[in-house]
């Protein structure tokens, strides 16, 4: 093995292990809120993210069960999040049931400019 290998197969240890604590964190969770703070807080840590949105569909409107690393005005100001708008990263995957990368604030720009003025951040990457 290389030093490239090895770090590949560190890299997905390291999030085995975080998923397994997450299994086990979920089978003592008490309470539904509990289990959406539990699973936000450790997907966004696992995924080594800023930030993460957590969403229950009710009909066509998508409703945040969950987050961490978005204030509430930044929150608010996204508006009704609903399935058949294209102009998110989550709802245009809720709309299209496929998944969003997004490997750069420049391709975040020009798949969703919309994100940009909602969530001021520097080089990131997003996934939805």
């Amino acid at each position: 093995m290389n030093g490239a290998t090895d770090a590949v197969g560190a890299e997905a240890l390291s999030i085995a292990e975080r998923l397994e604590l997450v299994a086990r964190a979920l089978r003592s969770a008490p309470a539904d809120q509990d289990t959406s703070n539990l699973l936000i807080s450790q997907c966004v840590s696992a995924a080594g993210a800023d930030g993460g949105v957590m969403c229950h569909l009710r009909g066509t409107e998508l409703v945040v069960v969950a987050s961490r690393g978005y204030t509430a005005a930044q929150r608010a100001s996204c508006g009704e999040l609903r399935v058949g708008d294209v102009t998110l990263p989550l709802t245009c995957a809720a709309t299209t049931a496929d998944p969003v990368w997004l490997q750069s604030q420049a391709e975040a720009v020009e798949r969703f400019p919309r994100i940009v003025a909602l969530v001021a951040r520097d080089d990131r990457a997003y996934a939805a």
